[in-house]
């Protein structure tokens, strides 16, 4: 399905799971990502529903890990959702055992993947020149909820992959500025795969996060096969911009899209080094260009993950003072060959000076 009305059609209809599935799924997400190194994430598709349960398995104990919910915003439904979530907001910061769970964010897809056609785009598609894909909210209509919610305190994380969806977003990120009083925003927008040269300022002038899956940074037959030949050469040689964005000023956080993709950091952060795939392929790596360090990397993953969860005064770097969140490997990342780096695991997860995870 690619169309919005036949998932939400679907999805409208589909079984709920019980209070006690949703809890056991939390539970095995969060030793998944013990294992890869991950001390803090963000549900980046909260629904109504899930959030109690995110919040009676912290009450449980459950939580091992910080994590932050990001409600999505329904272009159908979010003006009657609002009450719900400010009050589920309301809920998790004033229960007496929460110590790991925040609610800040709001999530927003404004479109949808330029495999299927569905990323918004703001020439044509090359196989399909009747089609700019399909934005998942009128244009006017997102920026009217972003403001909202701004309005309301919530952080703004959007979904934008073509360079249409990417400019409404940063659109409706600076109407939301303009139109409501200064505060520490931080904003985020998600994947920026394919961004127009004439918005690349606007992430460093407003202040917008530029969020990345680094696994995504190489020719693979995904990028190859299903998304080279929709959007062209030109298209395509601009695509991720890593090493472009960090130049400019602008904060580059990594995450996962699990389960998207692979959620192991070791997997994702050499990636963005080499930019080729497990068999080194293409020479040079894919956009050579926007190949960035092993330490920018690290950062990505770490101290500017802090700081777009409003973390960075007390984790996300090792010094005194700063939580000990860390892990143990087997060898020093910054002095093997970046496809080594994969190969590794990760011998231990340490949390608060706490070990989550033991690879014993």
């Amino acid at each position: 399905m690619r169309e919005w009305d036949a998932v939400n059609l679907i999805m409208d209809h589909a079984p709920k799971p019980s209070l006690e599935r949703e809890i056991e799924a939390i539970k095995y997400s969060s030793a998944r990502y013990a294992k890869s190194g991950i001390t803090w994430w963000q549900d980046a598709w909260v629904d109504p529903g899930m959030a109690e349960a995110y919040l009676e398995a912290e009450e449980r104990g459950v939580l091992t890990q910080g994590v932050n919910l990001a409600f999505r915003a329904d272009p159908r439904t979010w003006e009657k959702d609002m009450a719900y979530i400010i009050g589920m907001r309301k809920q998790i910061e004033a229960s007496s055992n929460n110590k790991n769970l925040t609610a800040v964010t709001i999530k927003y897809f404004a479109d949808g993947v330029i495999e299927g056609g569905t990323a918004a785009m703001l020439e044509p598609y090359s196989d399909d020149p009747c089609s700019h894909g399909m934005p998942v909210w009128q244009w006017p209509e997102l920026s009217r909820a972003v403001a909202a919610f701004d309005k309301a305190g919530f952080q703004t994380h959007i979904h934008a992959i073509g360079d249409a969806g990417i400019r409404a977003a940063l659109d409706a990120i600076e109407g939301a500025q303009k139109a409501n009083p200064a505060w520490d925003r931080r904003p985020a927008i998600v994947h920026v795969q394919l961004l127009d040269p004439a918005d690349f300022h606007r992430f460093r002038d407003l202040g917008v996060i530029a969020n990345f899956g680094p696994l995504w940074c190489r020719q693979d037959p995904m990028q190859a096969i299903s998304s080279a030949p929709r959007i062209g050469p030109e298209r395509t040689a601009r695509q991720y911009q890593l090493r472009s964005l960090i130049d400019d000023g602008v904060r580059v956080a990594f995450g996962s899209d699990w389960p998207v993709t692979s959620e192991v950091v070791l997997e994702g952060l050499p990636v963005s080094v080499h930019r080729q795939t497990p068999e080194k392929s293409p020479d040079g790596g894919w956009i050579p260009g926007e190949k960035i360090t092993m330490p920018e990397a690290f950062a990505s993953y770490t101290s500017e993950v802090a700081y777009q969860a409003y973390g960075e005064k007390s984790w996300g770097t090792l010094a005194p003072g700063f939580n000990a969140d860390f892990v143990v490997l087997p060898k020093n990342p910054f002095e093997i060959d970046p496809h080594a780096v994969t190969e590794m695991e990760i011998l231990f997860t340490y949390r608060n000076g706490e070990a989550i995870y033991s690879g014993k």
